[in-house]
């Protein structure tokens, strides 16, 4: 009976994901808990956008449920597993996972991601640093690298994309600016049509799109990391409970579409 009040909850939970104005994410504890995770990958694999790339749970173990991409804990970074605990736990720049082999170039898809934070973050001068999601990178700029981040230089979430040959990045952030402690579900879409940023929490959502394109990941990345950051970042505990990745492969050019919702 405990199992399927779980996953019934996560079933409702999944529901409210069209109910915050149109918002394809929405807050999912429920499905968080040991009980809902048959229910979380069946709408990962099921009803999500066409082309699942890799679904990491972490539930004790860095296993990517495709199969394509396994990742394994560096330094102090834990797997936590049990009701309110399963997820990818970091505190400082000395634990994060490391996803192997790297993500081939992805002109449009899809990345969603639930992270519970341990204490509020907000802007904070006296970090140089943010708070990595997950990033594909290479030394120098190239198109394909990225990163998801928390920027404590004003508070909000990031999609960095780098262009190749040049120092610049495209950068679409967040409205939302202080984030209390407590459960967050992203979803960020990119493709022919532009980029967009969904977050979700308990009682608000925020949305932000531009029409940017550009493509993620880097096939030779050196630094295909998840829950990372530097010695000047904010130690904010940070867990991650679930992360996705769809995506359709190739170079970003006008013509390829994005991943049907």
């Amino acid at each position: 009976m405990r199992k399927k009040n779980a996953v019934s909850c996560a079933i409702i939970a999944l529901v409210t994901l069209v109910g915050c104005e149109g918002s394809p994410v929405g807050p999912n504890t429920a499905a968080q808990e040991s009980g809902g995770v048959d229910a979380m990958v069946a709408f990962s694999t099921t009803q999500g956008p066409r082309g699942l790339e890799a679904l990491w749970l972490f539930n004790g173990t860095g296993r990517d449920l495709t199969g394509n991409h396994p990742c394994e804990l560096i330094g102090n970074a834990t797997f936590g597993y049990g009701p309110g605990r399963r997820g990818l736990h970091t505190e400082d720049a000395s634990g994060y996972a490391r996803y192997n082999p790297p993500i081939q170039v992805l002109s449009s898809g899809r990345i969603s991601c639930w992270f519970t934070l341990d204490e509020t973050f907000a802007a904070n001068p006296a970090f140089n640093n943010p708070i990595i999601l997950i990033k594909s990178n290479r030394a120098g700029h190239h198109t394909g690298d990225f990163s998801v981040r928390l920027d404590p230089s004003d508070g909000k979430l990031w999609l960095v994309q780098e262009q190749d040959a040049s120092t610049s990045t495209l950068n679409l952030k967040t409205q939302k600016a202080n984030w209390p402690a407590g459960t967050y579900h992203v979803t960020i879409r990119w493709g022919a049509n532009g980029r967009e940023i969904w977050v979700a929490w308990a009682g608000g959502c925020d949305r932000v799109s531009d029409s940017s394109v550009s493509a993620c990941f880097a096939a030779d990345a050196t630094e295909p990391w998840i829950a990372s950051r530097a010695g000047d970042s904010p130690t904010t505990g940070l867990t991650i409970h679930h992360l996705a990745v769809w995506g359709v492969s190739g170079s970003a050019k006008p013509g390829v579409k994005a991943p049907a919702s």
